[in-house]
């Protein structure tokens, strides 16, 4: 599973259904896109866009019943938001059957040679997800 995570899947764009307007980009451009020199400016400029949104492949179970799947969206280095949502398989149809948001702490960590600098350390907190 962890090869196959490390391909990215192709997306019709065409059958992408939102009342969003909506640009799909690549990963690589996407990291492209709001990397130096400008970041997040790139995106607003480029697109006229604020965020962008992130899915992951479906990790299924062995006997194929069960799925979870991660939605994200991030807005800049330090805004974003994503979600967990578990699927189950009812009469040859995926459900959604749970989700649930996770949250991100953001906190200032002092570096130990200088007490005025700081950096940031952001800890995902995870939500435990019964069926």
């Amino acid at each position: 599973m962890n090869a196959r995570n490390k391909v990215h899947a192709h997306i019709e764009g065409e059958k992408v259904k939102t009342s969003l307007s909506t640009v799909l980009l690549a990963a690589d451009v996407a990291a492209k896109v709001i990397g130096p020199p400008n970041g997040w400016d790139n995106l607003r400029q480029k697109y006229q866009a604020r965020k962008i949104a992130l899915i992951s492949r479906p990790g299924i179970d062995s006997d194929r019943s069960h799925a979870v799947v991660y939605i994200g969206m991030s807005c800049g280095s330090l805004c974003g938001a994503g979600k967990l949502i578990l699927l189950a398989k009812e009469n040859g149809e995926w459900k959604v059957s749970n989700k649930t948001n996770l949250a991100f702490l953001v906190r200032r960590v002092p570096k130990k040679s200088d007490p005025t600098w700081s950096t940031l350390r952001i800890r995902p907190t995870l939500p435990r997800i019964s069926r």
